[in-house]
């Protein structure tokens, strides 16, 4: 069965949370990555713990299930690695596979410059028992305000299985409207595209998301999707983004309380 990206014919569950994990980021500071396809800048403390679940049905009938945890890690730098397990059913079908991805910050930046970052990341499919994809993706912000964003990525994703390799492709805007409001617009996709079988997997895909943010470490996302998996159809999406403090990172509850010594006046 087609990968995510509509070129190989292997472990189409595995690489469609490929597309949906390493293209995907938090989409603000300390926000969780959820169900979202570009990636972005941002990276939590080391310390900073998450886990991203989400479900997305089609109008075909296809479906798609992922649980996403992950944790940023001090390895001399700071390095996000996230772990996923997917089950999905496409073309009548049922699969599953598993993820992982890891992304770190090349260049740091802020209001009115272009920040950049190196995730890579690898599919395994579970089903037939064989690594099915691996992808290097480059994401690029520029913070263009305090509250809006951009985010271009640009990639290559290599399906072992059949030998084929393809560009890829992201943009978005992210604008955080309010404290617990953001939305997400962002269309991605693949380049050189040869496959005989699949003849229009070059198509764009689009999405456009609300993120509903009731607590600073919960998210709620609601997702409308064209085309996300190269299949012609409509997908809803919804998500939960929880994240929580494990190591490293203290919360302002964790500091000491400060000793008040006695005034002696003389």
């Amino acid at each position: 069965m087609p990968t995510i990206f509509g070129g190989a014919f292997t472990g189409r569950a595995a690489a469609a949370a490929l597309l949906l994990m390493v293209l995907a980021s938090p989409q603000q500071a300390h926000a969780a990555n959820g169900g979202v396809a570009v990636d972005d800048t941002d990276m939590d403390p080391v310390g900073k713990c998450k886990v991203d679940s989400w479900a997305s049905f089609a109008s075909n009938r296809d479906r798609l299930g992922v649980v996403s945890p992950g944790c940023v890690f001090d390895f001399g730098r700071p390095v996000d690695i996230t772990f996923g397990l997917v089950r999905g059913r496409f073309d009548g079908e049922w699969e599953s596979g598993a993820t992982v991805k890891l992304r770190t910050l090349i260049v740091p930046g802020g209001v009115g410059q272009w920040s950049l970052l190196f995730s890579a990341a690898a599919a395994y499919n579970i089903t037939t028992n064989e690594l099915a994809d691996v992808l290097i993706n480059i994401p690029a912000t520029f913070q263009v305000v305090e509250n809006f964003k951009i985010n271009l990525n640009a990639g290559w994703l290599h399906n072992l299985p059949n030998d084929r390799g393809w560009g890829t492709w992201g943009a978005s805007f992210d604008w955080s409207v309010s404290d617990k409001i953001s939305l997400i617009g962002e269309a991605f996709g693949l380049l050189f595209n040869n496959d005989p079988d699949r003849p229009r997997a070059n198509d764009p895909r689009a999405q456009f998301a609300v993120r509903f943010k009731p607590t600073e470490d919960i998210d709620f996302d609601v997702i409308y999707g064209r085309n996300i998996f190269g299949e012609n159809a409509h997908w809803i999406t919804v998500g939960l983004n929880v994240r929580f403090n494990a190591f490293g990172e203290r919360t302002a509850a964790a500091e000491p309380t400060p000793i008040r010594r006695p005034v002696i006046r003389k």
